[in-house]
């Protein structure tokens, strides 16, 4: 039987990483082997976006080049049905992109802690578990931000709103491990 991963990993460390925004690790090297070293895996939409990202400020062959050494660096998941309708859950319920809640998802759905630095999968009511990858000074401007209104973490308002944190985690769970159908309005 093979073991649980570590911990799941998003597609924010290598976008900032491609971006050249305070890397998190100083170079991708650093990053892969951090990955080979450990037990890592990663939905495959977040491989997209890690591709879409690379691609943008390294070009096609430094995406194509980088994806092959992430593969043999991670597990990739290729999802289910039930982790995309997890997935659709999150998006609907927090303000996060769909790449982001495939992460979450993810995560949840293989039991693993998400590595990101990403503010809107960091929130405090999460449902999933985080490790979080920002610096220090990047925490910073994210509360700034955030405070100043510029973009919104958290649960949606209106969505489930009698529902606590623990049942909506429940509600997404049931998605993943359980009757999805149980959970139709």
């Amino acid at each position: 039987m093979v073991a649980p991963p570590l911990a799941v990993l998003d597609a924010w460390p290598i976008v900032q990483q491609a971006e050249g925004i305070e890397p998190i690790v100083e170079t991708i090297g650093d990053l892969l082997d951090l990955l080979s070293a450990n037990r890592f895996a990663m939905s495959a939409v977040n491989v997209t976006e890690a591709w879409l990202g690379f691609a943008a400020f390294d070009g096609v062959a430094g995406a194509e080049d980088f994806i092959i050494r992430l593969e043999q660096a991670v597990d990739i998941d290729r999802g289910s049905g039930a982790t995309a309708k997890a997935a659709a859950w999150i998006a609907h319920a927090y303000e996060v992109s769909l790449g982001g809640s495939y992460a979450a998802a993810t995560a949840m759905s293989l039991e693993a802690e998400l590595w990101t630095g990403d503010p809107q999968l960091l929130c405090d009511d999460r449902i999933w578990g985080v490790h979080d990858l920002r610096s220090p000074s990047q925490r910073l401007d994210n509360q700034a931000q955030i405070t100043q209104g510029l973009f919104d973490v958290g649960r949606r308002v209106g969505v489930l709103p009698e529902a606590t944190a623990e049942q909506l985690g429940e509600v997404v769970r049931s998605h993943l491990f359980e009757d999805p159908d149980r959970w139709r309005f």
